[in-house]
């Protein structure tokens, strides 16, 4: 008897909080294997953040991470791809933590970008530059991710890369390295020409993993429940030595302005926690980030080319405040700001495609828009006409039959 085909998906935590009907990815918290014949493209929650596709091969990533995690770390991800590694980092990791999220590739930084905002974090940077751009911050990452399988073939060599990102670890830092291939002939030579050690990881009997120890290197080949999902080898290896990072003593002009404290209060009560920054980069959009990396923040917009830091919160129009989809995506929004309306899940598919809506119990004024408790975006409402002002840019093919809609929490 054949067995059913499944692919892998990975909840959002803050934000779906009931137990999923399918099987468990055993390596991860909140990892389950679901048919391979459902898309989650015609699925709401898909895109606001609620879970994410991810092969179950990289959520072993977070069995890795998550013992370093009882204090606030600092992370790169290299090689993002389309931010699968990134959401379980950001998961994960203690407040006070930050993530720089890396892509080079321009065709992908976009989705990147959308994936993190929706997400619902704010202490995460995303970035498009290569390993050579990061020179100016030596010693400052506990941990670095490098996925040789995310790179592209403009891309430098792995070897290289491995060359130059060792240099922002800290000393006692962790290198992540993840391949399709054995990992042996590149960490061996590496580990006995740096200060480094290859560190184990912990198994259980029933994990689909097989441990390699040979030539003092542990590395780990994870094999895929889906079907046509490649193996990966994970290792990971500890700096030793080397330079601690120590920030620069003023902080470099950056295209970033900061909120001043007696102005920030008056955007106090869209966020829980507005203790984090308010900054301006375009004219007129004000975006939270997480208060302890301000002066990071400045510097990294200094040296690279910075999709977006955080959340995007509100659109300033004269006296007036029109809230970003971002906003309520925030795990930090204050829904109780606004009114809320409880929609169907066709409903909430419509408003991701941008179409008109019929909502005839919508209170007047802005209004959040809540599919199973979960905030999906804003409309307002001026008695007459109900406007979507949900971005074209994210908005989903208007095409779609409403017969292929479902959702997760059904």
């Amino acid at each position: 008897m054949e067995l059913q085909r499944t692919q892998s998906i990975r909840i959002n935590p803050n934000k779906i909080s009931h137990k999923i009907p399918y099987p468990r990815v055993l390596w991860t918290e909140h990892g389950y294997y679901i048919p391979a014949d459902v898309s989650c493209n015609y699925d709401p929650l898909f895109h606001v953040g609620g879970y994410c596709v991810q092969d179950d091969t990289d959520m072993f990533i977070e069995h890795i991470i998550r013992p370093f995690c009882f204090k606030p770390l600092k992370v790169l991800d290299l090689c993002a791809g389309k931010g699968g590694k990134s959401t379980q980092i950001i998961s994960i990791i203690e407040r006070g933590s930050l993530l720089i999220s890396n892509n080079p590739n321009s065709a992908e930084i976009q989705v990147l970008s959308h994936n993190l905002i929706t997400w619902g974090k704010s202490n995460c940077i995303v970035t498009q530059n290569c390993v050579h751009d990061f020179a100016f911050l030596p010693g400052f990452f506990d941990v670095i991710i490098v996925d040789e399988t995310c790179l592209s073939r403009k891309d430098v060599h792995s070897d290289s890369i491995l060359q130059q990102v060792w240099k922002n670890l800290t000393p006692g830092g962790l290198l992540v390295f993840c391949s399709s291939s054995q990992v042996h002939s590149q960490l061996y030579p590496f580990i006995q020409t740096h200060q480094a050690e290859s560190v184990p990881v912990p198994l259980k009997a029933d994990w689909n993993i097989s441990e390699d120890t040979s030539q003092q290197v542990f590395s780990y080949t994870v094999h895929s429940s889906n079907h046509g999902v490649p193996d990966k080898t994970v290792a990971t290896i500890r700096k030793l030595h080397g330079t601690i990072f120590e920030p620069p003593q003023r902080a470099p002009s950056s295209p970033i302005q900061i909120v001043p404290k007696k102005n920030k209060l008056r955007f106090s009560h869209l966020i829980t926690n507005y203790a984090s920054i308010v900054y301006e980069r375009t004219p007129n959009v004000l975006w939270s980030f997480s208060k302890d990396y301000r002066k990071l923040l400045m510097n990294v917009y200094a040296h690279c080319t910075v999709i977006h830091a955080g959340i995007p919160l509100v659109e300033i129009h004269g006296n007036k405040l029109n809230p970003l989809p971002g906003l309520a995506w925030a795990n930090s929004f204050n829904d109780e700001v606004l009114p809320s309306l409880d929609i169907d899940c066709n409903t909430a598919f419509h408003y991701l495609q941008k179409k008109e809506l019929s909502l005839p119990d919508a209170p007047k004024g802005w209004v959040i828009l809540r599919y199973n408790n979960i905030p999906i975006g804003f409309i307002k409402n001026n008695g007459k006409k109900i406007s979507n002002p949900f971005p074209h840019e994210w908005s989903l093919d208007s095409e779609i039959c409403e017969k292929n809609i479902w959702s997760i929490c059904e």
